[in-house]
C-alpha cells in the first residue's frame, strides 16, 4: 500500500480488506462483515474467521511496513486510511468534477479517471457484498465510458480511436443500449455542416436485441440528430 505490498491472503480475506477499505474509515461491524462476506450462508464459524482474518491482516501490514491501519471499532473495525488515496476515491473525484465541467475539460478528467482502471476491480476479492460492489464499480465505469463516447461525437468523433473503444465496449456489453447508439452513430457518416447527422440503424436492434426504441434512444443521446418534426 503506497511504496509496501501486502500479501492479502485467500479471496475472502482479500474480500475483508477490499470492503473495509471502500467504506473510506467508516466503522463496520463484525454482523456487517459477515453478512459482506457470506450472504445469508454464512456458517457458525463466520465470526471467528472474521477474527482470523483480521489478526493475519495486522500481522501481514505490519510485516510490510504499510501506512494504512486496520483498527478495532467498539462493535467491528475501521480501516485508517490516513493521507493513503485509493483509486476508488480518485476516480471518484475525476468522475464528479467531469460531469460538472464543459466537453473538452470533462474528457480530460475522464481520460484521467479511466486510466486509473487496470483489469477487474477488487481483483480476487470475494463474498457476497463485494461482488455487489464490484459490479457498482463497473457500472460507474460503463457510465463514464459513455458520457465520455457521448461528449466526443458532439465535438466531432473523429479523435483516433473512438471507433475501436466503442466497438470493443459493445461486444464486452452488447446489453448496453447506449453504447450500441454510440458506436453505430460513430460509425454512420456523422458530419453535417459541422453538425452530427440522423443516423440509425434500427435492424441491429431488432435482430440482436429485440428492442424497437433505437430512434428514441440515439434522440435522448444527441438532441440535435432528430429530425424535423421527429417524434
Amino acid at each position: 500500500m503506497g511504496d509496501h505490498e501486502v500479501e492479502l491472503g485467500f479471496p475472502l480475506r482479500r474480500g475483508l480488506f477490499a470492503y473495509l477499505t471502500l467504506r473510506g474509515g467508516q466503522p463496520v461491524s463484525r454482523d456487517r462483515l459477515v453478512h459482506a462476506l457470506w450472504g445469508t450462508e454464512a456458517p457458525e464459524s463466520a465470526r471467528g474467521s472474521i477474527y482470523t482474518y483480521v489478526a493475519g491482516l495486522r500481522k501481514d501490514m505490519d510485516l510490510a511496513g504499510a501506512s494504512v491501519r486496520l483498527m478495532s471499532a467498539r462493535t467491528g473495525y475501521t480501516m485508517n486510511l490516513a493521507d493513503f488515496d485509493t483509486d476508488a476515491r480518485r476516480f471518484d473525484r475525476h468522475w464528479s468534477a467531469g460531469r460538472t465541467l464543459a466537453e473538452t475539460a470533462a474528457i480530460a478528467e475522464f481520460d484521467a479517471a479511466l486510466k486509473l482502471w487496470n483489469g477487474a476491480p477488487l481483483a480476487g476479492a470475494g463474498g457476497a457484498l463485494v461482488d455487489t460492489e464490484r459490479a457498482g464499480l463497473v457500472e460507474q465505469w460503463l457510465a463514464m465510458a459513455e458520457q465520455r463516447g457521448t461528449l466526443m461525437l458532439e465535438l466531432g468523433g473523429q479523435e483516433y480511436g473512438l471507433a475501436s473503444e466503442l466497438s470493443l465496449l459493445t461486444d464486452l456489453h452488447p446489453l448496453r443500449e447506449r453504447l450500441r447508439a454510440l458506436f453505430r452513430i460513430r460509425m454512420c457518416d456523422p458530419f453535417t455542416n459541422g453538425r452530427l447527422s440522423w443516423c440509425v440503424e434500427r435492424e441491429v436492434y431488432v435482430d440482436q436485441l429485440g428492442i424497437q426504441g433505437i430512434q428514441r434512444v440515439s434522440w435522448i443521446l444527441l438532441p440535435q440528430m432528430a429530425p424535423a418534426g421527429g417524434g
